[in-house]
This record gives structure tokens, sequence and C-alpha cells, in this order.
């Protein structure tokens, strides 16, 4: 695993830092670094917490031609060792002005930008896990509270453990001229279904363990010159057609398009259904209604005439004006979420999936709103069960599809594993999770951490926390008010409180964190009592054995006497040489001291005391 391990948030450093102090090249963006990238730069870090350091495998190189600014960096796809997709953030400005974003994009709202100029533009990748490759390159733009999505940029190569690189035209930037600035920031963000959900990378070297803590604000940016006047003499090209779903067609371009053209319709001439309106028109993508509908398995096509030309003019190019497509099998999904304790009022959707609904006004913050009001797939308005039907095409049943819910403010509503669900043909499909029933009754539960054990190993924390859904995954300090190593927290789940929940326990020494590696625990808040205790759990489930034995014998009894820890209980086996058992398993009580007598003694027998949790 590369160092991007501990990339730092806001971190990151340029190839040039003016106008003439590299020249500039063309890079062939196929995942291999071209030598005209230039030597490794040096590295620099800037953050609000400490320890700080920075080391993103050599930095992040940026260079620039006539018609493209080019990003290159090595990367890791699995920083976290968690088996799942990550994003990377390259946050720019252009220009050097004081109105853009204030927050990240897709729906990572708890990162705030805090630069001194706002970016304008959110460069995101995303890795698949599987082959090691960038899966979805995406530019996104903000006004100030405001952030699109603009179409996939389908200029990328690389990913993993391999060189990565992306070619951005200047006029999907604002066709920045020659000596401006570009002020850049880069972060990283573990997956959509990660504890936290939208965390991204804490701003200290042991951010893996930190994977759920609140993100800390982008406040570094460096400084890059563009070094090549923009020229465009190119004709551009349709490079796709894609089926949004039975109603709707888009159709990508090459390069930024001139939109007062995009939105003539005698420019197009579809074949075999009718062009019945315009769904959305961007600078690289134009959406196409058919009302009548597009039918499953049949085959379509659509030409562009040459008044469809590019921001500098230049009209379609013949030899890439046309395209066809067989309409896909859809399956029909109805995702069904029921509340039964009529706790929420919004409801939205998150899925490993990629809906093709950029555009759909139900999006918000990269969720999909759930409908209780008799539209969309909802049966019965107003009954607590939120629906929506999507239009998927079936994957043949692999991989399962996951997904989940979530309340307006993110908070995750499934308790325990993402919800799966296979989709193997176009039969239609229904998938239902229902929210656990409430409480009807406020209920305090104690929680308690042993680290006796974890102390006996030579780790002092700093501080015990414990943290789940009930905290959003950010931890609340337990303390040790009797100074025996046993940290309690009493936790207050009013009424109305999600019955099953979950939770883990954490430990903070010099500035870091450290997750327990065990499987979430579970907690099944129980009020027909006020108070609840969930007993005494050891750090990891880890209980140290005795650190010592002493057997006294006076040729009749043996007995055994060690220390262990103070909350264990402790188990005897005894053998006689070799291997003929007499005691075993014989359980005892809790006490850090223990005798215990075994009568009579017979022949030459060994002992063993192991402790275990009560």
């Amino acid at each position: 695993m590369k160092a991007m391990r501990r990339m730092l948030a806001a971190a990151l450093m340029c190839v040039a830092v003016t106008a003439y102090a590299v020249p500039s090249f063309t890079p062939i963006i196929d995942g291999v670094k071209d030598a005209g990238w230039g030597v490794t730069p040096d590295h620099s870090s800037t953050s609000q917490a400490l320890p700080t350091e920075f080391n993103l495998d050599g930095g992040l190189y940026v260079t620039d031609d006539a018609e493209y600014v080019y990003f290159g960096y090595d990367a890791d796809n699995d920083p976290w060792t968690d088996a799942k997709s990550v994003h990377v953030h390259i946050v720019f400005d252009v220009g050097s002005t004081v109105v853009g974003g204030t927050f990240a994009c897709w729906g990572a709202s708890n990162v705030a930008y805090t630069h001194p100029f706002k970016p304008e533009y959110d460069l995101v990748m995303q890795w698949n896990t599987d082959d090691q490759n960038a899966s979805f390159t995406g530019l996104n733009t903000w006004t100030i509270n405001t952030w699109v999505q603009q179409p996939e940029i389908t200029t990328d190569d690389g990913g993993g453990s391999q060189w990565t690189e992306v070619a951005i035209r200047k006029n999907q930037i604002g066709t920045p001229g020659f000596g401006t600035t570009l002020n850049i920031s880069m972060w990283l963000r573990p997956a959509w279904d990660s504890q936290g959900g939208v965390a991204c990378l804490p701003a200290d070297a042991t951010f893996p363990s930190d994977n759920a803590a609140l993100a800390h604000p982008l406040n570094a940016q460096f400084a890059y010159s563009i070094q090549t006047a923009y020229g465009d003499a190119v004709a551009p090209r349709l490079l796709s057609v894609h089926q949004i779903d039975r109603r709707s067609v888009e159709l990508l371009f090459n390069e930024p398009m001139n939109p007062v053209r995009m939105n003539n319709s005698s420019y197009y001439v579809p074949g075999g259904w009718p062009f019945t309106g315009f769904r959305y028109v961007t600078d690289l993508t134009v959406g196409i209604w058919n009302f009548g509908g597009f039918t499953d398995g049949s085959s379509y096509n659509i030409a562009l005439l040459s008044g469809i030309s590019d921001v500098a003019g230049n009209p379609i190019d013949p030899n890439f004006d046309s395209l066809g497509w067989t309409a896909p099998n859809y399956a029909d999904v109805l995702f069904r979420v029921e509340d039964p304790g009529a706790t929420q009022d919004s409801i939205f959707l998150k899925g490993s999936f990629n809906f093709y609904h950029e555009y759909d006004a139900g999006w918000a913050g990269g969720n999909v709103l759930l409908y209780d009001n008799g539209t969309n797939g909802d049966v019965t308005p107003a009954d607590h069960v939120f629906s929506r039907s999507f239009e998927m095409v079936p994957n043949g049943g692999t991989p399962s599809f996951e997904w989940g819910c979530v309340d307006e403010l993110n908070n995750w509503l499934v308790v325990g594993p993402n919800q799966t669900f296979s989709l193997v043909d176009n039969t239609d499909i229904t998938v239902t999770y229902i929210i656990p029933n409430p409480t009807v009754n406020p209920v305090t539960v104690t929680f308690r951490c042993d680290v006796e054990c974890l102390i006996g190993a030579g780790v002092t924390p700093d501080s015990v926390s414990v943290a789940g859904p009930f905290n959003g995954w950010n931890g609340q300090v337990m303390t040790d008010a009797d100074l025996n190593d046993q940290y309690t927290l009493d936790v207050l789940f009013p009424a109305g409180s999600v019955r099953v929940q979950e939770y883990k326990f954490r430990y903070h020494v010099a500035g870091g964190t450290e997750w327990e590696s065990v499987a979430n625990r579970p907690l099944e808040i129980n009020d027909a009592n006020p108070t609840q205790d969930q007993g005494n759990f050891y750090w990891n489930d880890w209980v140290c054995p005795p650190t010592n034995l002493t057997i006294y014998s006076n040729g009749t009894n043996a007995d055994l006497r060690w220390n262990g820890p103070a909350r264990a209980n402790f188990m005897i086996y005894g053998h006689i040489a070799p291997d003929s058992i007499i005691e075993n398993g014989t359980i005892l009580g809790t006490s850090a001291t223990e005798t215990y007598t075994v009568t009579p003694l017979i022949g030459s027998q060994f002992f063993q005391v192991r402790a275990y949790r009560p």
C-alpha cells in the first residue's frame, strides 16, 4: 500500500508555480508517467491538526497545452484496506477569485472549504477496488452554496498502484488565459457507506483509524500558472449516446459546445423515434425527450447537422456526427422504506450503484428523495411508507447491489450491514427496509470499556471513547472515575430512539486514534427500564492471561495462586503428564488474586490458568 496511507488533507505540490518554471508539454493519457512530467517536487503540508505529514507518492503534477490542463499523481486504490472504492478530490480556483464553493461536493457537506481563494471546481476521481483503475472522473462546479455535477470526464486513465492522470479542456473551466493562476488543493475520502458516510481524510498522520471523524477545514492552496495560450481549431465529436430511461437519451460530446446551437431542435435528425423536446442542455451534453417511450430491445439512431458547433465555432466533425443504439431491457425496482414509528419527515436513498438521474430534481446532495405522497411508485400518501420506482438495467445478479437510506441530515437509518438485492433479469422487483420501531421511553445506557490488559501491554491511552450511530460515529469521551482502568460513560437515548444500535470503543494517544478491530458491538435498547448497563467489555475483547502462577504442595494438596486482570473470570486446566486430564475447565470467580486448592495432588501434574471475560 503506497504512501497515500498518510496523505494529508489540504496538501499538494504542483510541478510549476510560475509561467516559466517548466516548459509545457502534452502528456499521453494512458496511466504511464511520461518523462515530461519532470522530477519529483518537494513536499509541503498545512493543517489545523498535529502531527502533520504529507506524502502523496511524490506529489501532484500539473501542466497545460493549448486545449487542456493536465493533472497527474500516484495513487493508492485502497488506503484504508477495506476493499471499498475511494474518491480523490482535486479542488481548484481559477484566477484567484473570492467567489466559489465553501464546502465539498458529492454529499460531503461536512468538509468545509476555507481557502483564501474559493474553488469553483472540484475534480473527483473514484477508483475500483477490483481492477485498480479509475472508474469515474467527474468535474463539479459551484456558485457559492450550490454545486452541480457535470458529465463524466473520459480523458483519464490510471488508478490503484498505477500512475493516474486526467485532462480537462480549458473551455470547461472558463478558458483561462496565459499566466492565469490556478489555486489548488487536494484531499481523499472513503467509500459512500463507510462509517460516517461522508467523512473525509482527517488532517493527521493516523487517518486510517479516524475514518468517521469530522473533517478538518481545507485551508491551504498551491499556485500553478497557465503556460500556454488557449487555441482550438479542432472539430468537435459526438462521443456517445446513453439512454437515461425509457423516455429520454443523452448525447455526450468530447468538448464544450455552443449552447444556443445545442438548443435548436432543427439540427437533430432522430431515426426510428420522435424528437419531443429537450430535457436539459449543458456544455458537454444534451438530454432529449421521447415522451412516447423507447421500446426495450429496439434499435434507434440520431444524426447531427453542421449547425451543431463547439464554443470556438468549429462545426461537428462529419465523421463523428451520428450514432445508433439498442434500447436496454429494463427492470422496475421499487425501493420502499417503512417508518412504523412515524419519526421521519424525509428519507433519502443511497446506493452502491449510479442512477443515471444527475438532472432529476429528486436528487439532493447525491441522495435520492423517496416519496410518501402517492407518486413515483408510492401507493398511499402520508402512511410513512416512503417509496420510489427506478428503471434499472439488470446485471445478471452479479454483483449484488447495495443500498441504504438516510434522513435529511444524512444520518444513517439502516442498522447493521447495507441492504442488498440482485437484478438477474428484467423481472420487476420490490425491495423493502423497515426502520426499527423507536423507543417510547427514555433510557440511560451505561457503557464500560476495560483497558487493563492494554495498559499491561505498554499502551496507556490519553482517553477512551465510545462511538456509534447515536453520535454520528464521532465518539464521546468516557471517564475512569475510580482510576482502575475501567472507563465508563452514561448515554441518554431519548424517547423515539432506534431500538437496534451498534457501537465500538476507540482510544486516543499522542494525537492519534485507534479503533477496535472487532465487529461492531450490538446494542438493543430496552425501554421497559429507565437504565441499562451493557456490562464490562475488554478493549478489542482482549483478556490478558495472569501475570504469574505459583503452585504450593504439601504432598497431598496443591494450592494454585496467581495474579490476573481484575475484572476477569478464570478457568483451571490440570494435567498428569503426558495426557491424562483430571481438571478440565473448572470455572472460578472474578478476582485479581486467586487461590485454588487441588485435592488430592496426584503424580507429576501441570496446571494452566486462563482468563476470560465474565
